[in-house]
């Protein structure tokens, strides 16, 4: 699973599709406010996917980066 998107450091991209961490938005028209709201959902549905994998995939060592 963690080959793909493997970065220096030993650090990996979170690139999962299809019920993982992708989140589709459209920030073209959004006023500012509604871009904040926005990105703070996708920021959400991440963190809730970091969780899923720690906690429902049995990799508790897997966080985020500083």
């Amino acid at each position: 699973m963690l080959e793909y998107g493997r970065l220096p450091n030993n650090k990996f991209m979170i690139n999962w599709p299809n019920y993982g961490n992708d989140c589709f938005l459209d920030l073209t028209t959004a006023t500012t406010d509604e871009r904040k709201s926005k990105l703070q959902i996708a920021k959400n549905h991440t963190l809730g996917f970091v969780y899923f994998i720690q906690t429902e995939l049995g990799m508790p060592h897997l966080g985020l980066a500083g």
